[in-house]
């Protein structure tokens, strides 16, 4: 897997490990949180920005990411809306033109 499918992965790049594990077998169940209970804990970057930095969640990395797709999301909105107006119109006008203009 690690050559193959996640072989660009920044999974594999971050230090992420496979196991196996062998349907109906609980000793090879047992091995991956036997194995997640060693490792060292660890923080990710937005708990840096918000526990040690002071950053409120709308100024951190995560937050702005959020803000910038929310933005995106608005703009298409919009212009849906717009376009559907613009379909109003038409329709309003074609109608407006089969009655005689009245």
């Amino acid at each position: 897997m690690k050559t193959g499918f996640f072989k660009d992965s920044e999974l594999v790049d971050g230090g992420a490990q496979s196991m196996r594990h062998e349907y109906d077998n609980t000793e090879t169940a047992r091995n991956v949180p036997g194995h997640i209970f060693t490792l060292l804990p660890t923080s990710v970057w937005i708990q840096e920005e918000i526990r040690k930095e002071g950053k409120s969640l709308e100024v951190s990395a995560a937050g702005s990411v959020h803000s910038e797709e929310i933005e995106r999301m608005i703009a298409k909105q919009k212009e849906e809306v717009a376009s559907v107006q613009e379909e109003i119109k038409s329709m309003q006008a074609n109608n407006t033109a089969e009655r005689g203009g009245r």
